[in-house]
């Protein structure tokens, strides 16, 4: 998803945390990759972007296709994330079950 789709809400969300609003691989301004752009790859790309701007545990918000890949995210790497929030989101593959946590 591009981040494009969260410029009226950045400022907001920025006052009270650190905001990271990636475009996902193949999105918005980013070029297409010859890498993997399902939900697999795009976790991929945004795990490795938290680690190269060193953030350890974070809060994971997704809004559409972004919903899904953070629903991926946070399903393949839980340690990683406190907090889930999918906005409007793209339909779960059945390949990512629920994690016992989320439905709190």
């Amino acid at each position: 998803m591009s981040s494009f789709a969260w410029r009226h809400n950045l400022a907001g969300l920025a006052g009270a945390r650190q905001v990271i609003a990636p475009c996902l691989p193949g999105s918005g301004w980013s070029g297409m990759p010859n890498t993997d752009c399902g939900l697999h790859g795009q976790s991929e790309f945004v795990l490795q972007l938290l680690d190269q701007l060193g953030v350890e545990r974070a809060d994971l918000v997704g809004h559409s296709l972004g919903g899904a890949v953070a629903t991926w995210m946070a399903h393949s790497a839980p340690e990683r994330f406190r907090r889930l929030v999918l906005v409007n989101p793209l339909v779960l593959p059945s390949s990512v079950p629920p994690h016992p946590r989320w439905l709190h």
